[in-house]
């Protein structure tokens, strides 16, 4: 079935990140909504995990994490916090990167151009 012009608008684009430790994820830029949410409770650990659940996706371009029907959005980042207890160097890489492509896409996609 082909995808109608509305999903084609809202198929996102995701960026690789090679980790400190050699390992590849991807993670795909936050929505302006997802932004909004993630602010509402900055001064909290758990608006890190909520960034980080909104972004990373497996290989494939599937999310890694899905808030739960029942979920606030602290909430959500708590798990995801839980699930992935991730070190300090490593979670500022990733949320570095996440701020990168949702605040700065003209200058990631320049780079990933230059790059091929």
């Amino acid at each position: 079935m082909a995808l109608s012009v509305v999903d084609r608008i809202r198929k996102r684009a995701f960026y690789p990140l090679t980790l400190v430790n050699g390992e590849k994820i991807h993670l795909r830029a936050l929505t302006h909504q997802q932004l909004q949410v993630a602010r509402s409770f900055s001064e909290k650990e758990s608006s890190i995990g909520y960034a980080i659940g909104c972004s990373l996706l497996e290989d494939n371009g599937d999310a890694v994490f899905v808030c739960e029907h029942n979920e606030s959005p602290e909430q959500f980042g708590e798990r995801v916090m839980v699930t992935i207890e991730l070190g300090r160097d490593v979670q500022q890489q990733i949320v570095a990167k996440i701020f990168e492509i949702t605040n700065e896409p003209e200058k990631v996609k320049a780079e990933a151009l230059a790059k091929n």
